[in-house]
């Protein structure tokens, strides 16, 4: 007992040092970047522990000339647990609700910029020792003008929402009957490729078919993005940052690399590249991107398919996300990988060996040419208890 006592002590005093208030600086899509890049910030506390960095207690986001555009609560296991409230720049609340465990819970409202209520929804409480709910029950949704689309938990449910690393809107359809799913529920992108159909009666998905704008593959089970949480709540506790942002920023988080110029990264008139010391270089912004074949969707479908949960990190309940580095070819082979930001060993080594797996990629292109280029992924490590 005493050795556990004293442990305790430990992580807890870890924690406490690491907990004062920071501010973090980030880019249009929640990246951690040097302050002079920043377009946000937030003012939050930091605590690290069992290989981990995460948020603890109030969190306020701004844009960069001070507007108030979010505040809530972590717990000091860095939950999100409690009210969390989103604003417009002009000070409007956009969207309030609580989260228990971190998860949404009971009711949450949308508003437009005008004030008028655009929709208002009901999460179930997580039940301990059982799945989480992915879904909810919608009330009411309004246009801009009051006019009802859905009322009584009865019309037309749209929903659009953007992604991180994806260009494109992904645009959900369907329609609700007393709260429940029934017809036809569809996804696209905002380009208009159809993403999946599925077909549901009294909330039961009957036959459903995700797409990769070529090929068709049926599914058994739902698709759960029909009311997706805003990205930067992801990306920022995943603590996704920039290539080119170094400890110089900020000396307290030490997953960052600790001397941005060991990298050797410089710009160029058209792009930005790594210096290998002669012509070959690395390029990571170029004029067109390297693409998995198939493009993102059949990405995902590839790692959910092939991704071997390690039976020692599911047996300790650990999860995340682990952030591969890796370096496309000039004849789309996959070069260079390794963990920027890990988890631990077992995910760590499963999340290169799904990477280094990767079929051929349609290479990037520079000048019109095929150009070496650089990525990092997120794989994610996600335990369904």
């Amino acid at each position: 007992m005493k050795a556990f006592t004293l442990g305790f002590l430990v992580v807890a005093l870890h924690i406490s040092l690491q907990a004062q208030v920071r501010t973090l600086h980030y880019n249009s899509v929640w990246e951690i970047v040097p302050p002079d890049q920043a377009v946000y910030y937030r003012t939050c506390r930091i605590g690290t522990g069992m290989g981990k960095t995460f948020f603890l207690g109030e969190v306020q986001d701004f844009t960069i000339d001070g507007k108030l555009i979010m505040q809530g609560q972590y717990t000091d296991a860095g939950v999100k647990d409690g009210e969390f409230t989103f604003y417009y720049r002009s000070g409007q609340v956009q969207g309030k609700g609580n989260f228990s465990e971190g998860v949404r819970t009971g009711t949450w409202k949308y508003f437009f910029k005008n004030g008028q209520l655009e929709r208002e929804v009901i999460f179930p409480k997580p039940e301990r020792n059982k799945p989480l709910p992915e879904d909810f029950i919608p009330v009411s949704v309004y246009d801009s003008m009051g006019t009802a689309l859905l009322t009584n938990g009865t019309g037309d449910w749209h929903f659009e929402y953007e992604w991180y690393g994806v260009t494109d809107r992904y645009m959900v359809d369907g329609k609700f009957l007393g709260g429940k799913k029934e017809g036809i529920w569809t996804c696209r992108l905002s380009s208009g490729q159809l993403l999946y159909q599925e077909t549901y009666k009294n909330n039961k998905l009957k036959e459903g078919f995700v797409s990769d704008g070529r090929n068709q593959e049926a599914i058994t089970e739902p698709i759960n993005n029909k009311f997706m949480l805003p990205f930067k709540l992801e990306v920022t506790e995943g603590f996704v940052y920039k290539l080119g942002t170094d400890q110089k920023s900020y000396p307290f988080l030490s997953f960052l690399p600790k001397d941005v110029d060991a990298f050797n990264v410089k710009a160029t008139p058209d792009s930005l590249s790594v210096d290998t010391g002669d012509d070959d270089k690395i390029f990571i912004v170029v004029e067109q991107e390297a693409e998995f074949p198939g493009g993102l969707s059949v990405m995902m479908k590839f790692i959910m398919k092939n991704l071997k949960y390690p039976p020692s990190a599911r047996r300790m309940g650990v999860e995340g996300r682990v952030y591969v580095q890796f370096i496309v070819e000039r004849d789309g082979s996959i070069s260079n990988v390794k963990v920027v930001k890990g988890i631990n060993a077992d995910l760590d080594k499963e999340a290169i060996r799904i990477v280094s797996s990767f079929p051929t990629w349609k290479p990037g292109m520079q000048g019109g040419r095929p150009v070496k280029s650089q990525f990092v992924l997120p794989i994610p490590f996600k335990l369904d208890f």
